[in-house]
C-alpha cells in the first residue's frame, strides 16, 4: 500500500499583522513649552510711540498792546528809553521790521547799549485825533515816538510831528522803503541818547 501524501504547509501571510498595544495613549502636558526671553522679545510687536500733541498757536497781541521788548531785568535805568510806536493798517510788517532793526542797532552802536521799552503801540488812520494820541503818550511816559505812516496824508503826519515836538516828545516818521537803512537807525538812536532816561 503506497504511503499517504504529506499535507502542504499553509502559505505564510507576507504582511505582518499589526501588534495592538494594551498601554494607554501618552498624554502630553497642557502647559505651553517655555519660550526663551530673547525669542519672546523679538516676536512681540514694538509698542507704538505716544502721539505728541502739537503746541497751541500763540495768541496774537491785542491791537493796542505794546509789543514785548526784551530788556534785561538789571538794565540800568539811564540806558532805557520809553518809546511809542505808530503804524498804518498796511504797514504793520514794515513797522515790526524797523523795530527789530532799531533794537539791534541801539544795543551795538554806542559804547553802552541803549534799550528801547515800547510803552504804546497804536494803529493810525487819517481820522486819528492827535490830541488824544498826545494824552496817551503822556500817560505812558513816552519820550519818543516812531511811525511807519506812508498811507497817511502828509498834512496829518506833519500835524502829529508838530504836536509831539511841541510837547517835548521826539517823533520820527520812517518811510517803508527805509526801514532797513542803517543811517536812519543811527540818526534816531543818537537823538534818543539825549532824551530823558526811564525814571
Amino acid at each position: 500500500m503506497p504511503p499517504a501524501p504529506k499535507k502542504a504547509a499553509p502559505a505564510e501571510d507576507p504582511k505582518p499583522k499589526p501588534v495592538l498595544s494594551t498601554r494607554p495613549p501618552l498624554e502630553l502636558p497642557s502647559a505651553a513649552i517655555p519660550v526663551p526671553p530673547q525669542a519672546a522679545a523679538a516676536a512681540a510687536p514694538a509698542p507704538k510711540p505716544a502721539a505728541v500733541p502739537a503746541p497751541a498757536p500763540a495768541a496774537p497781541p491785542a491791537a493796542g498792546a505794546p509789543a514785548a521788548s526784551e530788556i534785561p531785568a538789571n538794565a540800568p535805568k539811564d540806558q532805557v528809553r520809553r518809546l511809542a510806536v505808530f503804524f498804518t493798517a498796511g504797514r504793520r510788517k514794515e513797522c515790526d521790521d524797523f523795530l527789530a532793526f532799531l533794537d539791534q542797532s541801539a544795543r551795538t552802536i554806542s559804547k553802552k547799549p541803549l534799550f528801547l521799552r515800547r510803552v504804546l503801540r497804536e494803529e493810525l488812520s487819517a481820522g486819528a485825533d492827535v490830541a488824544i494820541l498826545l494824552t496817551k503818550l503822556r500817560g505812558a511816559a513816552a519820550v519818543a515816538a516812531v511811525g511807519v505812516l506812508d498811507e497817511l496824508p502828509e498834512a496829518k503826519v506833519r500835524d502829529l510831528e508838530d504836536t509831539l515836538c511841541a510837547a517835548g516828545i521826539l517823533f520820527r516818521a520812517v518811510a517803508a522803503s527805509e526801514v532797513q537803512k542803517r543811517s536812519v537807525a543811527v540818526d534816531l538812536i543818537v537823538d534818543m541818547l539825549l532824551l530823558s532816561p526811564e525814571a
